[in-house]
């Protein structure tokens, strides 16, 4: 509960640009953890990033990840999922 708590704090302030979740969490089903994220109004729209070592594609589309990737992710594979998100300006773009 202290994630959401965590992401809750910022309504009204700046979210997260995007989520990156490990499903096999050591005390928290990372499953249960994008459900949560999805279907709260003030998270819903972040987008997740799945980078996991279980490999459930169909049930990380049916709850609403953006993205997934099965470790291990190279730095690319990462900042190409965070950049296809836009949590992340696209190479070579300029800000401005």
């Amino acid at each position: 509960r202290l994630l959401f708590r965590s992401v809750r704090r910022h309504h009204g302030a700046l979210l997260p640009a995007a989520v990156v979740l490990e499903i096999k969490l050591p005390r928290l089903d990372g499953w249960h953890v994008l459900a949560e994220l999805k279907a709260d109004d003030d998270t819903a729209a972040i987008p997740v990033v799945i980078a996991s070592v279980v490999d459930d594609r169909l049930q990380g589309q049916t709850l609403g990840a953006a993205v997934q990737l099965l470790k291990p992710v190279s730095r690319d594979d990462l900042i190409d999922a965070l950049r296809g998100v836009g949590a992340l300006a696209k190479e070579g773009a300029v800000d401005g």
